[in-house]
């Protein structure tokens, strides 16, 4: 029923502004209402008096594309902290906030696309805020709708005392950058069965904040698609560093988290994400890097069913993950640990750029290594292999030439031909525990 209050709300505030506009513009009215604006004006009375007392603000964007002009709602005034606002339409004007500057907007609850068949937009720029005091922030609410928000930057940001959702049941992306911030009291990105939500993070000093949970994919219902990206020196925090970024939560739901670029797509420099561990769920789940930085840490562990894939860049991996989805390196360099005792993953690994070892102890390794990429041992520790691995590539020691074929004091990692494939030799990579240590 909210909804049909709601349109009805809408339709009367159209008329309105239809009635005004027709008045200004005419150039033969006489003075006064005319006969078409009076009979316009008893109509959209009308049409409120059926709804009773208006439990929201709908933007209509009669007047300009500012948020803060009263006459772009049909409520005559903008959104306070204690009303909620819906913006359901571009028809006549898109909604900004900081049109010319800096100012401080409020609402109750806010959906950006909120109707089936809706499409909203709002930007907030130039140093300008809107605090959400009210439970949610909504970018596509329901089935068929459509939302876009950019928050743009330095200074600019949006507050949500409550949860922030991008894709709840509909289609919906969030666009951080250029320094705008955005905080909530936690997130869900591509929510529902068949939502899509998409949240990018990027440029120096842009951050998503969020003191509670993240979900990115399935945060409500499986089968919802979400995409976190992170990019340019942009920033996601969860829980202060303490969160755990849930990828893929709800069987049916996929979820993606790109550092840099997504696949496909030229790699870019790496943003930074700030919790403890990214743990897939028992939907479909990925972790992509695709950046251009020559080392870039990534702390977090990751855990739960989930794939990794390196594809562009340098990057390290300093925490003991878990991860069973496989691994995937199709180019850079995928570099476990980085000088110290931590930086592991399990299960198989198909290498076609280079995979690292730099560890200051001695490195076990049991899944399968395959693919054309080179395997290179890095500092004091012992890499040995648990089963027989097959490589197109070559072993190097500490990013040597390939002239030692040793990994580590005490082992030794033999390389026998084994047979000619496409031109190239196929080797059988063998652990000889013949070797003494020293």
């Amino acid at each position: 029923m909210r909804f049909k209050v709601r349109e009805v709300l809408q339709n009367a505030a159209v008329v309105r502004g239809v009635a005004a506009a027709w008045s200004a513009g005419c150039p033969h009215r006489r003075r006064g209402n005319s006969p078409v604006t009076t009979s316009a004006l008893a109509l959209a009375s009308a049409l409120t008096a059926m709804t009773g007392p208006a439990a929201a603000q709908n933007w209509i964007g009669m007047t300009s594309t500012d948020w803060t002009v009263g006459s772009n709602w049909d409520s005559g005034v903008a959104p306070t902290s204690t009303t909620d606002a819906f913006i359901d339409t571009t028809a006549f004007n898109r909604t900004v906030i900081g049109v010319s500057g800096a100012v401080n907007a409020t609402s109750g609850i806010i959906h950006i696309g909120d109707a089936n068949g809706s499409s909203g937009n709002l930007t907030i720029q130039n140093g300008a805020t809107l605090t959400t005091s009210g439970s949610r922030g909504v970018i596509a609410a329901n089935p068929g709708s459509n939302g876009v928000v950019t928050v743009t930057g330095v200074n600019s940001s949006w507050t949500i005392s409550g949860i922030l959702s991008v894709g709840s049941e509909g289609t919906g992306s969030l666009t951080i950058a250029g320094g705008g911030a955005v905080t909530s009291a936690s997130g869900r990105v591509g929510s529902a069965a068949g939502s899509t939500g998409s949240i990018t993070v990027t440029g120096a000093g842009s951050t998503w904040s969020n003191s509670g949970s993240l979900t990115v994919g399935g945060g409500f219902s499986g089968g919802g698609t979400g995409t976190l990206t992170i990019a340019d020196g942009g920033m996601v925090d969860v829980g202060g560093g303490a969160g755990t970024v849930v990828v893929g939560g709800l069987v049916g739901s996929t979820g993606t988290l790109n550092i840099g670029a997504a696949p496909g797509d030229a790699a870019v420099a790496p943003g930074t994400l700030n919790a403890t561990t990214v743990q897939f769920g028992p939907g479909t789940g990925a972790l992509n890097f695709n950046h251009t930085a020559t080392g870039y840490v990534f702390a977090p562990t990751i855990t739960g069913p989930g794939a990794v894939n390196q594809i562009a860049g340098t990057t390290i991996l300093t925490a003991n993950s878990t991860y069973t989805g496989g691994t995937t390196i199709s180019g850079g360099v995928l570099q476990l640990g980085n000088g110290s005792t931590t930086g592991s993953i399990v299960g198989d690994v198909t290498n076609d750029g280079t995979l690292a070892f730099s560890r200051s102890d001695d490195i076990p390794f049991g899944g399968a290594i395959s693919g054309s990429g080179n395997v290179v041992q890095m500092g004091p520790g012992i890499l040995t292999p648990d089963r027989r691995q097959y490589l197109l590539g070559r072993i190097d020691r500490c990013g040597g030439n390939g002239a030692r074929r040793d990994c580590g004091p005490g082992v030794r990692l033999r390389l026998v031909d084994r047979e000619r494939r496409r031109g190239r030799r196929s080797r059988r990579l063998e652990r000889d525990r013949g070797w003494a240590r020293g």
